[in-house]
């Protein structure tokens, strides 16, 4: 707890996971909470010295705990974006908004495990914390969108 007045600042760092070698550090900022409170929206930028910009987020937590989501989903006759001689290698994302209205960016909190192969996907049953999905507001809006994975990391839209 820090005290009334008093400058507390907080260090963030982003790190590339690598396997199998050691992780790279990509860059890490600090940020006063007090300036990212006062802030608009209560997010502050920082520019990373290997290029980029981290933007820390701060909100009070919520007041108690919300639960748990548990949802089962399938997809059923998905578009197929991998091409002529493959099938799609579909995942889903529930993603959140912090403006509450959905109408701000969408950032995901929850990934599936990808299918592969299947245009008709039934996902493993997935359960997600309904504080971090929505902050406990069950009228807040949530998207879930559709992917082909790629190795690459360029995963294609199939929908949202």
């Amino acid at each position: 707890m820090s005290e009334f007045g008093k400058e507390t600042h907080i260090n963030i760092s982003v790190i590339d996971e690598v396997r199998k070698r050691s992780d790279k550090p990509m860059g890490s900022a600090v940020f006063e909470i007090g300036d990212v409170l006062g802030s608009r929206g209560s997010i502050k930028a920082k520019k990373l010295k290997k290029g980029g910009t981290l933007y820390a987020r701060l909100q009070k937590a919520p007041p108690r705990n919300a639960g748990k989501l548990a949802l089962r989903l399938r997809g059923a006759k998905l578009k197929n974006v991998e091409g002529m001689f493959k099938k799609s290698d579909p995942f889903f994302e529930l993603l959140r908004t912090y403006d509450g209205q959905g109408g701000g960016s969408y950032t995901p909190v929850f990934r599936s495990k990808h299918i592969k192969n299947n245009l008709n996907p039934k996902w493993e049953p997935a359960t997600v914390d309904v504080n971090t999905l929505c902050d406990g507001d069950l009228d807040r809006r949530i998207q879930v969108a559709v992917y082909d994975h790629e190795s690459s990391g360029k995963h294609a839209s199939m929908g949202t």
